[in-house]
This record gives C-alpha cells, structure tokens and sequence, in this order.
C-alpha cells in the first residue's frame, strides 16, 4: 500500500506500476514506480520524485543464500540512493529500467 504523500502526489495521468515497500526499524521506506517516475517516502531522506533523466544506475546485489533475492539500488540526482530488498531483483530492475525507458 502506497503512503498518503504518493496517492495524493499522483499526476492525473499517472499510473503506479509497482509498489515496492521496504519497512525495517530503522529506516522505512515507501517506494513506488509509476509509468513516469520513481518517487515515495524515506523517512531519513523524506520525500523524493525522480523523473526517467534524473536516474543515473540501476544495480542489483543479490543475497549469498540466493542468487534471485537481494538489493536493488536506484542512484539518481547528487548520487543520492535508495535502495529495496526484493525477493527477484533482475526482474525488479528490469522493471524499472523497461518502465521509464532508461538506457543504463
């Protein structure tokens, strides 16, 4: 489920393709990606939308256990990042990159 800021954030042409939302005690996290942008709620980073041309890496690092699970990190403007677990990261950052049209 999406947090409030991305529901009430949505463009009237805007779709959500994916919600990817990663809770742990220390950090939560609320990311979404919709057919224009990558955009969500962090709470040590606050809120964030960052359009196709501002994504500058999609990386995966999977688990020593799996070689599906893991990490996906999107690094965008500043080289700031955000990262999520995902329980099939190629398809996860496939997704992302096919979604926005990235050429990465």
């Amino acid at each position: 489920m999406p947090s409030k800021y991305v529901t009430k954030n949505l463009l009237p042409d805007e779709k959500l393709v994916k919600v990817f939302d990663d809770t742990s005690l220390f950090d939560k996290t609320c990311l979404v990606l919709t057919n224009q942008r990558l955009f969500g709620w962090r709470e040590s980073v606050n809120d964030f939308s960052w359009r196709a041309k501002s994504i500058k890496n999609v990386t995966v690092e999977t688990s020593f256990f799996s070689k599906s699970k893991g990490t996906v990190t999107i690094t965008g403007p500043y080289n700031k990042k955000v990262a999520f677990r995902s329980d099939d990261v190629t398809r996860d950052r496939d997704l992302i990159i096919s979604t926005l049209k990235l050429k990465i």
